[in-house]
């Protein structure tokens, strides 16, 4: 039998605390899911070889898969919601007050600044 070679990456529960938390720490604006990669890899401390290790089974990045999962998971429990432009933001129910924010979010999204 070879031994594992592949690299830890944070569990889905660890990596949906961690986006709770930074969306939270902006304000609920709306995040893009490629944002998200970086800010949760940044906040895990990840290194190359974690965030470029292939999935055996099919042909992506494991770390896109749990980040992707956990995200997933946030939306089918009604912590986190889906916005236009692949951006997500979280659900009343997980940040509670204005939730306008996260939508201007999501239209600064569409008019990026000069």
């Amino acid at each position: 039998m070879r031994p594992d070679t592949s690299v830890k990456l944070p569990d889905h529960e660890e990596v949906e605390r961690a986006l709770i938390e930074i969306l939270r720490a902006r304000g609920n604006r709306a995040l893009r899911a490629y944002d998200a990669y970086r800010l949760l890899a940044d906040h895990f401390k990840s290194d190359w070889k974690q965030l470029h290790e292939k999935s055996a089974i099919r042909d992506e990045l494991k770390w896109h898969n749990v980040c992707r999962t956990a995200r997933s998971r946030l939306v089918k429990t009604g912590r986190m919601k889906r916005l236009p432009f692949n951006s997500w933001s979280l659900t009343e129910a997980t940040f509670p007050g204005d939730l306008t924010r996260s939508n201007a979010g999501a239209e600064e999204l569409a008019c990026p600044r000069n």
